[in-house]
Parts: structure tokens; sequence; C-alpha cells
């Protein structure tokens, strides 16, 4: 067998594809490679869930969904259009930053995700909060 060396941003890609999809990383490049093959195939108990959120921020709503099997969440409303952030805590950072307008924003003041059909503070796990740069991705 011979290997292929990637970097880690795209090995991580290559394994949270994986993990949606419910299949190995090698299957998911073939996939990738291979354009008239069919696409692996989402098992049932695999599929994602997105959950809507909403956080409210100096007088504004800022509407989300946010991915828990991969604790990305994505911003719906302008200025963000669709951008993913790779935790709620990296999206509540830059929507604080936007509304600060260049002032310093204190670490209490971040805006709180909730659930938007119960209104339940969104609790993502804390053991995967590591800094991050907001993902390149709009769909």
């Amino acid at each position: 067998m011979r290997t292929i060396a990637v970097d880690d941003a795209t090995f991580r890609l290559l394994a949270r594809e994986a993990t949606r999809l419910g299949t190995s990383r090698r299957e998911v490049l073939r996939h990738l490679l291979a354009a008239d093959e069919a696409p692996p195939r989402v098992l049932p108990e695999r599929a994602v869930e997105l959950v809507d959120v909403v956080a409210t921020v100096a007088g504004h709503t800022v509407k989300g969904q946010f991915t828990p099997s991969t604790c990305e969440l994505r911003v719906l409303t302008r200025p963000w259009s669709g951008r993913t952030f790779c935790s709620p805590a990296a999206a509540a950072d830059a929507v604080a930053r936007y509304f600060a307008a260049g002032r310093p924003v204190p670490r209490l003041d971040a805006p709180v995700w909730r659930v938007a059909g119960t209104g339940h503070v969104l609790r993502a796990p804390t053991a995967r909060r590591v800094p991050c740069a907001p993902v390149a991705r709009t769909a």
C-alpha cells in the first residue's frame, strides 16, 4: 500500500467529512478523485443534524445553525451570510467584534447562542474548544 502526505488542515477536512458521512477518510478521498463513482452512502444514524440558534447583541438578532457532530456554527445573518465558524465561541467572538465597532470587547459581553425553538442556552462540548480561524466555506 502506498501513502500520500497531506497537511494537517486537509487531514482534518477529510476526517470531518468521513465522520459526517459515516465512512473512512480513504473512501471520502476516493470519491473526490473519482467523479464517475457514486458518492459514499450516508448512514441514517450519522445524518447531519442542524440546530437553529439565535444570539442577541446590541439590540440585533443574529441567526445561525449549529452542527452538534462537528461543533461548527454557521451564521446566517448579514454581514456573515453563511460563514461557518469552528465553534459557537468563535462565532460569538466574531459577532461581538463586529458590533463593538473597534472597541475592545470584554470577555463576558460576548453574545450567548440560544436554541431558537426553546430559548435554552446552547451548550457545546468545551473539550473541543480550540482557537481557530473561520472556516472558509459558504453555501
